[in-house]
């Protein structure tokens, strides 16, 4: 490629934080938009980067540090400590990666978890995009009530939103129910959707055919929500997908939890195995351990299942989960999950928190 081409080509950041929900469908969004013709940059706080820039086939990997010592477990350590560090060092050492990379950016793109990055943005006097990785029904969720456009629901009643049908009380996403105890997490979906209008876009990994009512319904409020999804791996479809091969790379090890479990799955008839995951961030209560222990139970059907045990707690703690250990695979590392398990043909449902952002 000529200097004078690449001098010419319009220039996009893209910003993640290194958890897999968000990097993952990032990163597939950037290689989406490269592959348009933009030179496309993927900003991490990713230690694997430190020292050095990165390409992923058309997509440029840089470093911004959160923070933290290297040796800061982020993902099994506490959230808050990890999340309070990134907002407090992040628009720093992000801007310093802004003036360093030489180029002239068109537009800052960002995840939810990173709320701080439009204000980044402001400063350099650019336009700003948030990645809104969960369904556009979330969406309207948190935005009608973090800006209290809405009464949400006691326990015996009903919420009507634009949009979406009536909804229940457990219909809802926990960070809306007085009964949520994730005080980081609040604070943050509070600061996205009270300050949404700092956004010139976001852009949704949704389309659609799957949600067209309440899409329709936050475009006609004046938020400008593009769908641009579904943003997701493109090996279940028997298509080969570069990026995902990219993406593992950023982790130079297999952990020991990895080997076992692909070595177990590998035992397995197709369609067989049940996998369950809720994600890199939460840790599980032990009532949620011990319910969902019980339904695997009685289910009698093998299963992997990807947890974060409550703090200093272990499987042996757990009496339940001893019961069931013939039946399937506990493994308490997040990463285990994460590299084309749920992808695979083992797999006979998912149960997780999630939605496409894989």
């Amino acid at each position: 490629m000529s200097s004078t081409y690449e001098d010419n080509q319009q220039s996009v950041m893209l910003v993640s934080v290194h958890a897999v929900g968000s990097r993952n469908p990032m990163a597939r969004l950037a290689k989406r938009l490269a592959l348009k013709g933009l030179h496309v940059t993927l900003a991490i706080n990713d230690i694997a980067l430190k020292n050095r820039s990165s390409n992923v086939g058309v997509v440029h990997l840089e470093y911004f540090s959160d923070g933290l010592p290297e040796d800061h477990d982020r993902l099994n350590g506490d959230i808050d400590i990890f999340m309070n560090s990134l907002c407090k060092f992040g628009p720093g050492n992000l801007s310093a990666l802004i003036r360093s990379c030489g180029r002239k950016f068109a537009c800052i793109i960002n995840t939810p978890f990173l709320p701080w990055v439009a204000d980044v943005a402001a400063e350099f006097g650019l336009p700003c995009a948030m990645v809104w990785i969960q369904p556009c029904t979330v969406y309207q969720i948190f935005n009608c009530f973090y800006n209290r456009l809405n009464e949400f629901p006691t326990a015996n009643n009903f919420v009507n939103l634009p949009g979406l049908p009536p909804l229940r009380a457990e219909d809802l996403p926990s960070f809306v129910l007085p009964s949520n105890t994730m005080s980081t997490f609040d604070s943050i979906l509070k600061e996205v959707f009270c300050n949404i209008h700092k956004y010139k876009w976001v852009l949704g990994n949704s389309f659609m055919e799957l949600e067209k009512d309440v899409i329709t319904a936050v475009n006609d409020a004046g938020l400008p929500f593009w769908p641009v999804g579904p943003i997701v791996p493109a090996t279940p479809y028997g298509e080969e997908d570069t990026i995902d091969a990219y993406i593992k790379r950023l982790t130079p090890f297999k952990s020991a939890d990895e080997s076992n479990c692909l070595e177990w799955l590998d035992k397995h008839q197709p369609a067989s195995v049940v996998y369950i995951s809720f994600g890199t961030l939460l840790f599980s209560s032990q009532k949620q351990i011990e319910s969902i222990a019980t339904g695997l139970k009685i289910s009698k059907r093998p299963f992997l299942w990807v947890v974060k045990l409550p703090e200093n707690q272990v499987t042996q703690d757990f009496e339940i989960l001893e019961e069931i250990k013939e039946l399937g695979d506990v493994v308490g590392d997040v990463f285990a999950g994460e590299n084309g398990v749920e992808s695979q043909p083992w797999s006979r449902c998912q149960r997780g928190h999630y939605w496409w952002n894989i």
